[in-house]
């Protein structure tokens, strides 16, 4: 129990050191475009959808060009990005080009019991 209470005392000392600490670059104006290099420091809210959007789409086909492998992305989550009315994926009176829901769901091969829902699935 010491041993517990030591590690968590650390950690937020840990914590709070290191968010205390000053960052010069933080005080310069950013960009409003910025370069590829500073790409990879921002954070997701930092760019717009379409940015990020463009950046997945370049990703994914760069792989499937250079090692000739197509991702199939799959799930509650992408489905409802795609969506053009995300909640009439929980309307069971909903049109068919929603689905019927069994896609997303997780089964046991053996038995053909469900296991769960699949959020995010990608498949090569």
């Amino acid at each position: 129990m010491k041993k517990l209470v030591l590690i968590i005392a650390l950690s937020g000392l840990a914590i709070l050191s290191a968010a205390g600490q000053s960052n010069s670059s933080s005080l310069q104006p950013a960009p409003e475009h910025p370069s590829q290099a500073n790409l990879l420091h921002l954070s997701p809210a930092d760019l717009p959808s379409e940015r990020l959007e463009m950046m997945a789409r370049f990703q994914a086909t760069t792989i499937s060009r250079v090692f000739g492998v197509s991702l199939d992305m799959d799930g509650v989550i992408p489905r409802a990005m795609r969506a053009d009315y995300p909640l009439h994926l929980l309307n069971p009176l909903a049109p068919a080009k929603y689905g019927s829901g069994v896609e997303n769901l997780s089964m046991d091969p053996v038995t053909h019991r469900v296991n769960g829902i699949v959020f995010l699935s990608i498949r090569f």
